[in-house]
């Protein structure tokens, strides 16, 4: 959260280069299976930093930012940064910069920055309007958003760039807000791109706060259906006195973030909040958080948020998207020669959670199928492995599993029931201990009676902790 005085609360994914408009899901999902494939490439483009603007001298460029953009660079680093600024205010270092338009107070002023982000070369996106549920932030209703929005759309529309929604914080008010948009957006027929966020966490554990990012983020774009941009994270209490953490903690936070959200297939991008400690709450400067020192020198932080690049997603074809009518590298098994109650759905109901596909075990007669895949090349560690999935209720057996990750023979299994859910639910098994280098991970449904019995998953992913 960044106000033009003092920051707040705290708080989707093709290759950057191919976000110049605005393109279907099931594109996306093709260009991601075709980016999954390829998990050791040098990074996804995805990682960015909020760099911000300096408050004290007319929020111009602070003199450390070109050095701490550009030391946030790598070959893991971060392609993107954004100063919740219209206008890059001076040089800021390499990389993409996306404009935003962080509020409104008079139509002409509201006019002349809008057309400066919309016009800025190069930029494939415009964000809008931070924070608007909250007065101390830009603190706007929706109606007065609506009022807005084809002014927004229209100039985003003529100068080809993708439009964000109003970037909310994380609590009810937030959900509310945001809930309220995405229905007035959808009744007056008006169009967003991806939704902005700023879902950050609590520590003191950067484990249970990840698992809680990732949570939020899918009941997030269950409930809404559109590509997400995390456009601030970071470890924040604001009940606190310093509600910052240490640089070890934040630093530990950001290297599970990177790798949770390389794997979600609705992340576009994200952001850390923020370059360096040009904020301070209850008379302490945000040291913990920041990622490059007043000189533009990398802390802990930015070390692990330029460095680490994500474990990346092992699964091959894991939104079914690649490969429609042959399962590869996915595997169909079947004990009783029932193995065709497995199959692959395509666009019709219960529809796929993105894309045009997703997997699918379903026969009204009695059955029992396997769909798996065998993962291998891990490097040993503790994992976790999720996926969205829906069931019809009343099998004999219907579960997600894993094994063969710490004895070849297949002994150490760990399975997830899946629930009775008629929407795409997300579900994982956490704290998977890696040794053999593999992991066999799979999908059952059996049945010994006849009745209608299904059961639908998509989007699997795997990612190191």
């Amino acid at each position: 959260m960044n106000t033009p005085e003092q920051p707040l609360t705290l708080p989707d994914r093709p290759n950057p280069s191919l976000l110049g408009a605005p393109r279907s899901f099931s594109l996306v999902m093709a260009l991601l299976a075709a980016l999954l494939a390829s998990a050791t490439s040098a990074h996804s483009g995805l990682k960015g930093v909020g760099t911000g603007l300096d408050p004290i001298n007319s929020y111009s460029t602070p003199p450390h930012l070109p050095a701490a953009i550009n030391n946030l660079q790598g070959s893991h680093g971060i392609t993107w940064w954004y100063n919740w600024a219209y206008e890059k205010r001076g040089s800021q270092g390499n990389g993409d910069y996306i404009p935003m338009v962080w509020g409104y107070w008079e139509w002409n002023d509201f006019l002349s920055q809008l057309n400066t982000a919309a016009t800025t070369s190069g930029a494939s996106a415009v964000l809008t309007f931070n924070e608007p549920e909250f007065d101390f932030q830009s603190g706007l209703t929706v109606d007065e958003v609506m009022a807005l929005w084809p002014t927004i759309q229209n100039a985003c529309r003529a100068n080809g760039k993708r439009i964000g929604s109003p970037a909310v914080g994380d609590g009810p008010e937030s959900d509310a807000w945001l809930d309220n948009f995405m229905a007035q957006l959808n009744a007056n027929g008006y169009e967003v791109d991806f939704l902005s966020v700023h879902p950050y966490q609590k520590g003191p554990d950067p484990t249970a706060a990840k698992d809680k990012l990732v949570n939020r983020l899918a009941k997030i774009y269950d409930k809404h259906r559109k590509p997400i941009w995390v456009t601030e994270i970071a470890l924040a209490d604001w009940s606190q006195t310093n509600p910052y953490y240490d640089q070890a903690t934040q630093a530990t936070f950001a290297r599970l973030v990177i790798n949770a959200l390389e794997t979600l297939p609705y992340v576009e991008r994200y952001a850390w909040y923020q370059a360096a400690p040009s904020e301070s709450v209850n008379g302490i400067t945000a040291y913990g958080l920041a990622t490059c020192t007043s000189s533009g020198a990398l802390t802990q932080v930015g070390t692990s948020w330029r460095d680490n690049w994500g474990t990346g997603n092992w699964f091959g074809n894991p939104g079914l998207e690649s490969a429609y009518s042959t399962w590869s590298p996915w595997q169909v098994w079947s004990p009783n020669g029932t193995a065709s109650a497995a199959y692959m759905g395509k666009n019709e109901p219960p529809a796929a959670h993105t894309g045009m596909y997703y997997g699918a075990i379903a026969r009204s007669t009695p059955h029992f199928a396997v769909v798996y895949q065998n993962v291998t090349g891990l490097p040993g560690g503790s994992y976790t492995v999720g996926a969205w999935v829906k069931s019809s209720g009343g099998q004999a057996n219907c579960r997600m599993y894993v094994k063969k990750h710490a004895n070849a023979n297949g002994s150490d299994e760990l399975s997830y029931w899946i629930p009775t859910t008629s929407t795409w639910t997300w579900i994982q098994i956490p704290n998977i201990p890696v040794s053999t280098g593999n992991i066999e991970i799979g999908f059952l449904q059996s049945t010994s009676s006849n009745g209608n019995r299904w059961m639908n998953f998509d989007d699997v992913a795997i990612w190191k902790n």
